[in-house]
């Protein structure tokens, strides 16, 4: 059944329009004081069990919700308005549902997992203080870009042929600005990358074999291929 919805203020020693800050400052100082390390033989019982009465009595779980953002959201920063249903107690101890709207913002280079809290914005349940909202950052998967760490990393098709003689492609950035890159002097190796000259974006090529070769090719190939270093 829980314990009645005006005993965690007691325990707690506050009353109800105690500020979230207030009443994280006034649990730290009963944790420290009825830390059952603390206390002597004489009096352990009772310090734990006060110890497990102020933990009870101001944590409860949190509610966790996940943020999707697009790649270019995360790179420019943005503001993400969400809603979301959570467990309130009324005054005569029952529990209905609200419905809450919170805006979160995202800035620019921010990553997956982050987490933003709205103390005391969770789930509430008798006898204990309300718990937290939490949201995670979550990415949506890019069509072209990939994060890795700090850099961002464009995979890039490129044909065998072009791998070996030379290439040149070009693409849009996050921004939308377009880039080009031309390889001419080097061969292209399956799975390598490099540094492009913006920033921490890199490419990492794919190198497309063909599917079938003629006799007469795979002849032409096996002579020309033969004679390189």
């Amino acid at each position: 059944m829980g314990n009645p919805p005006e005993l965690y203020y007691r325990i707690l020693n506050i009353s109800r329009d105690t500020s979230p800050k207030e009443i994280r400052a006034a649990y730290k100082t009963l944790v420290r004081q009825w830390h059952p390390d603390k206390h002597p033989p004489s009096s352990k019982n009772e310090a734990e069990a006060r110890f497990k009465a102020i933990t009870d009595a101001y944590e409860a779980p949190p509610l966790e919700r996940r943020v999707e953002c697009t790649l270019e959201e995360l790179c420019s920063g943005c503001k993400k308005e969400v809603k979301y249903t959570r467990d309130v107690v009324a005054k005569n101890g029952l529990v209905s549902k609200k419905e809450e709207t919170k805006t979160i913002r995202v800035k620019p280079g921010w990553k997956k997992g982050m987490k933003v809290t709205f103390e005391g914005m969770g789930d509430e349940r008798p006898g204990c203080l309300p718990g937290d909202a939490v949201f995670t950052i979550s990415e949506r998967k890019h069509k072209v870009f990939k994060r890795k760490g700090n850099d961002l990393v464009l995979k890039a098709e490129v044909p065998l042929v072009s791998a070996l003689t030379g290439w040149s492609f070009s693409f849009r950035l996050i921004d939308g600005e377009k880039m080009s890159y031309t390889f001419r002097d080097e061969v292209i190796s399956p799975g390598g990358e490099k540094a492009a000259a913006r920033g921490d974006l890199r490419v990492k090529f794919d190198v497309v074999f063909p599917k079938n070769l003629t006799g007469e090719q795979r002849a032409g190939l096996a002579s020309i291929l033969r004679a390189c270093p």
